[in-house]
């Protein structure tokens, strides 16, 4: 099986968190605080409170990797979907243009 390699991501990025890696509960904003090899460490934003958790080994969501049991108990992680500048601008020019 090939070798799954992980988004380029850095610290102080900001991700989206997966419980138990299961994409179909609501992610949590979280922060990332190391990036490894395979993995990261960031912290989670609880819901609803002013809690953080400090999350260890959290493989990216579409790592099949997140499928073993104990690799879900990290979470998993995935890249928050952010507009550029430029596409800002194209949607504000097609948005005058209807």
């Amino acid at each position: 099986m090939p070798l799954y390699v992980m988004p380029n991501i850095f610290v102080g990025d900001m991700v989206l968190w997966y419980h138990a890696a299961d994409k179909t509960t609501a992610p949590r904003p979280a922060v990332v605080t190391h990036v490894g090899a395979e993995t990261i460490a960031c912290s989670v934003f609880e819901r609803d409170s002013v809690t953080i958790r400090c999350m260890d080994g959290v493989r990216h969501l579409e790592d099949p990797t997140t499928q073993i049991p104990e690799a879900r108990e990290s979470g998993a992680w995935t890249l928050v979907m952010r507009i550029t500048e430029q596409q800002q601008k194209q949607k504000g020019a097609f948005a005058v243009a209807k």
